[in-house]
């Protein structure tokens, strides 16, 4: 993905419940294609010890991240906009339409996940992986609540399905194909320039008679 870039900026929405493995995939893109990646585990981890994932907890989140990504947007820099509060569509809608007033290209990346993996990731985090650093830990009941409340995408919501248990270069083969379809993407460019070529001075072999010698001095 080095030969790539992006041709217009462009939002990603992670869709997935808790465990499937949109953070991991978040930060690799991120780290590959020119993204900004906000994340709403890091605000969470920021502001509050123990998370409830309401909706008085998720509005003030999105609140926060909606305010980053709009500045990042403004930017003219492409983003990744990873929460769980994105499980709903309207939620998905009301950033879809951030995207279009700023003139950018929304697409939501629906990580796919068995629940029975899913559900034993997110409930045995590990601090010490990257990709798990701000997240926390989930009881049955709380991802039982949160991986039913996943509504799919809907008519007219452009998206790619990509499995949470592939390595990250099948993921990054299947979002590519579709940033192709919509014309998001191209190969960048590997010609090096002509750079003109500088000439040769060379000191003559003998000092010029006919031209005085002065000595300056420096104060």
């Amino acid at each position: 993905m080095s030969g790539m870039r992006l041709k217009k900026p462009t939002l990603l929405l992670m869709l997935g419940p808790p465990g499937a493995g949109k953070s991991f995939f978040a930060r690799q893109i991120s780290e590959a294609l020119p993204f900004g990646l906000v994340s709403g585990d890091r605000i969470r981890y920021e502001l509050f010890e123990e998370p409830r994932y309401d909706a008085d907890e998720n509005n003030i989140v999105m609140r926060i991240m909606d305010y980053m990504t709009e500045e990042l947007l403004a930017s003219g820099v492409s983003v990744i906009y990873d929460d769980i509060g994105l499980l709903d569509y309207q939620e998905r809608l009301q950033r879809r339409n951030m995207a279009t007033k700023a003139k950018v290209n929304p697409l939501t990346i629906w990580v796919q996940t068995d629940l029975a993996t899913a559900f034993s990731r997110a409930s045995t985090r590990d601090r010490r992986r990257s990709d798990e650093k701000y997240s926390r830990s989930i009881d049955r009941a709380t991802f039982d609540k949160l991986a039913t409340a996943l509504q799919p995408p809907q008519f007219r919501e452009d998206y790619v399905v990509i499995s949470g248990k592939y390595v990250f270069k099948s993921q990054a083969t299947a979002l590519i194909k579709k940033l192709r379809d919509l014309d998001l993407v191209e190969e960048q460019s590997t010609t090096v320039p002509t750079q003109p070529t500088a000439p040769i001075i060379r000191p003559l072999s003998t000092p010029r008679r006919d031209i005085p010698t002065r000595r300056i001095r420096i104060r």
